[in-house]
């Protein structure tokens, strides 16, 4: 299996339960039932890793796997391991049967995928939504979702407590499942999948309406080799729509294919996909708008279509299949400078600290995270709507600048609000940092988020951390 992991948490922990601040020793988290384990260091035995996003509320999941079930389904499964020292109950962490909070995220074709419904308003998720985990032991975390494409071969997998955790996908008839009733259903009419908006603003300039950047995947707009949009594609024009509204002028949508076939199909059907999507956005927005549409082919890649020996890359090909909406002056030789965007520190006045601990580029977008310490002996409230996070408690204020192109972005997302999902692709949510939701002395907490990625020749971005005042210049790996 193939994985990959953010942060290191047991680093953390280990270096807050010694951290001093004005020479009074900050109160210790509560302290772990076993020593943490470290990204890629796991014992064997507990397989895929995916580490608690707060040292503060130490569950752990463990032995992650995801399966193909059949052709339309695919399972998720862990054991959410409790390293703390109070007893939690799965529905008590957002997953649940109708609060199911659980997301797998398809990076290079821009799809995110919530849980399955079963019957009613619950999902297809294990029924042990109120069994407590006691300190020490473990519980098994089942979900369905639909299954990806067969050239998918990996997913993220996100959750309210947990680091986000790249999975390679088993194929159908493997044996690592535990058996689950979830597993052979019943299963809802409804998907479930959606498309990522990760949306891009440039400067106001002058009074006018900040432009908008929004790349779309074709996967989940249009079939095979088709033009015509999917039901899914006319629920993401809704929300492209919402983005739009209050920009006029002009809308320049553009129309991308990978190489796969002959040069004068690709153009064509490009040049189709574009036309089908204004259509779509003049029936939606209505007058005061002016379109251009434009087909490149597979002239104008973001990814290669072949590995470096010669063969397929699926990945590289999906990135590629893609519609690119614009509004405002697309052919300026300078973009206006982007201005400063107002923060406030309300956080970092109660002491908290917060650092960047990364920015890595994954397949067309960027992973961002930022540790937020507590070094005081009182405890850090985070409320809703902080500078730090929104309504939701998200830190959805911590936003990306590229001051190269000119462009802030916040944090993608899955388009519509579901009742049984997250939508935002940001965490952990601040009521989740402690069992009691605050961020308690000596604690730590990775905040991650995901972004659309600036053009490869973009090698760092500011991150801008609301609730700190903090604009850092971070260099992009990967």
């Amino acid at each position: 299996m193939q994985t990959r992991t953010i942060g290191a948490a047991g680093t953390a922990i280990a270096a807050l339960l010694g951290c001093t601040t004005g020479g009074q020793a900050a109160a210790p988290v509560a302290t772990l039932t076993e020593s943490p384990t470290t990204s890629g260091s796991a014992p064997a035995e507990f397989g895929i890793v995916a580490e608690p996003a707060s040292s503060a509320f130490p569950l752990e999941g463990r032995n992650i796997r995801l399966v193909r079930l059949n052709a339309q389904d695919l399972a998720a499964q862990f054991e959410l391991f409790n390293r703390g020292q109070q007893a939690v109950a799965p529905y008590d962490v957002g997953m649940g049967l109708i609060e199911r909070d659980f997301k797998l995220v398809d990076l290079p074709r821009a799809t995110a995928y919530d849980v399955q419904e079963s019957t009613g308003f619950d999902g297809r998720v294990s029924d042990n939504q109120y069994d407590e985990i006691v300190p020490g032991s473990s519980a098994t975390i089942t979900a369905v979702f639909t299954a990806p494409p067969e050239e998918t071969t990996t997913m993220w997998l996100l959750t309210d407590v947990l680091q986000p955790v790249e999975v390679s996908i088993e194929s159908v008839g493997s044996t690592a499942l535990v058996d689950d009733p979830v597993l052979t259903g019943p299963r809802g009419d409804d998907p479930y999948v959606a498309t990522l908006m990760c949306p891009s603003r440039g400067p106001e300039g002058d009074g006018a309406e900040a432009p908008v950047e929004i790349r779309l995947p074709s996967d989940v707009l249009f079939e095979f080799a088709k033009a015509d949009l999917t039901p899914a594609a006319l629920q993401t024009l809704d929300v492209v729509k919402d983005q739009l509204d209050s920009a006029g002028g002009t809308i320049t949508i553009e129309g991308h294919t990978d190489a796969i076939g002959d040069d004068a199909s690709n153009q064509l059907l490009s040049e189709a996909r574009a036309a089908s999507v204004r259509t779509a956005l003049q029936d939606r927005l209505g007058s005061g708008f002016a379109f251009d549409t434009v087909g490149f082919g597979e002239s104008r890649p973001v990814a290669p279509n072949t590995n470096p020996d010669g063969t397929d890359n699926p990945d590289g090909r999906a990135r590629n299949r893609r519609v690119e909406i614009r509004t405002g002056d697309v052919t300026a030789a300078v973009p206006a400078q982007l201005e400063a965007r107002p923060m406030t520190d309300d956080v970092a006045a109660q002491g908290a600290v917060a650092t960047v601990e990364g920015v890595e580029r994954i397949s067309g977008h960027l992973l961002t995270t930022v540790a937020v310490t507590n070094p005081t002996s009182s405890v850090v409230e985070i409320a809703p709507g902080s500078g730090l996070t929104d309504s939701g408690h998200r830190p959805l204020g911590i936003t990306v600048a590229n001051r190269t192109g000119q462009r802030r972005s916040k944090a993608c997302n899955s388009g519509t609000e579901r009742l049984e999902g997250f939508r935002d692709l940001a965490g952990p949510p601040s009521n989740l940092y402690s069992p009691s939701g605050d961020l308690p002395p000596g604690a730590s907490v990775t905040l991650w988020a995901i972004f659309p990625a600036p053009p490869a020749d973009v090698t760092s971005v500011d991150v801008e951390v609301g609730g700190f005042g903090q604009v850092v210049p971070t260099p992009i790996t990967g």
